[in-house]
């Protein structure tokens, strides 16, 4: 079974790869080819950063599975506002 993202957060995942099934909320471009991509299952809310190429058939809703390496936030860009 593959892990929720509760899961991940609360866990030692950070930098090593991770695989998770998960829905898009919304898609925001960042710059001409990097995607911001907030990803969210039944417990919780993740944000994926993707290459525009990867992205060209996603949409708000889309069922995705994301094979990735997790990566914490540095301390100044941590949004502090967060639930968690």
């Amino acid at each position: 079974m593959l892990p929720q993202i509760a899961q991940l957060l609360q866990s030692k995942s950070v930098g090593i790869p991770v695989v998770f099934n998960c829905w898009a909320v919304s898609l925001r471009r960042i710059a001409n080819d990097l995607i911001f991509v907030p990803v969210r299952d039944s417990t919780g809310t993740i944000q994926a950063v993707f290459q525009q190429d990867i992205c060209s058939r996603v949409t708000p809703e889309s069922v995705l599975q994301i094979k990735g390496v997790l990566a914490k936030r540095s301390g100044e860009r941590i949004n502090k506002h967060a639930l968690g």
